[in-house]
């Protein structure tokens, strides 16, 4: 793995200066090499690292969107568990309407369908069972709201984990590359 996170990194990112370049051609050959030319004796080129490349070379960009997957199901869950009361609520108080009106089978479902004010006064719903219903429904529509905004953060923070830790993750490898072959300066190419 050593070998080949080597060459891939390599071979991906690391792009030797002119100077560097110039200073091995000189000393590899002795019609060109002057006696006052001597090597270079620590780092000195320059690297550029995609960082989405290397994840994807080294498979953490599929590790990070299962990381994610299993994050937003994980969150979804929870959410969902937490709206079940708005959603019970709603539920109940379209059940003790249906039961004081006395409403069909047909009636109960459009009233489980609608939409707005309107379809609930063509069912015949006095003033105060539509507040009731218009209540309910509205919060269980804020918990949802309130629901998708948090597991959105929450994917987002897990989404940031992730770059971080790919990022650090990278950071070693990427050292241990630009060292091995004489590269003083990284740039993380954007």
């Amino acid at each position: 793995m050593k070998v080949t996170t080597s060459i891939v990194l390599f071979s991906m990112i690391v792009i030797p200066t002119f100077a560097v370049f110039g200073a091995e051609a000189r000393a590899a050959d002795p019609a060109v090499a002057s006696p006052t030319t001597a090597p270079a004796a620590g780092p000195t080129g320059i690297g550029v690292v995609d960082l989405d490349k290397v994840a994807e070379a080294l498979g953490w960009r599929d590790e990070m969107k299962k990381n994610l997957a299993e994050t937003q199901t994980a969150v979804r869950r929870k959410l969902e568990e937490q709206l079940q009361p708005a959603k019970n609520a709603l539920q109940n108080a379209r059940n003790q309407v249906a039961a004081e009106r006395k409403l069909s089978a047909t009636q109960i479902e459009a009233l489980n369908n609608a939409k707005s004010r309107g379809d609930l006064e063509a069912l015949g719903l006095s003033p105060v069972q539509i507040e009731k219903i218009v209540q309910a429904f509205a919060t269980a529509y804020n918990d949802e709201v309130l629901a998708q905004k948090k597991l959105a953060e929450a994917i987002q923070v897990q989404r940031e984990k992730n770059v971080t830790a790919g990022r650090e993750a990278a950071r070693y490898a990427v050292r241990r590359v630009a060292r091995d072959n004489h590269v003083a300066v990284v740039f993380v190419a954007t």
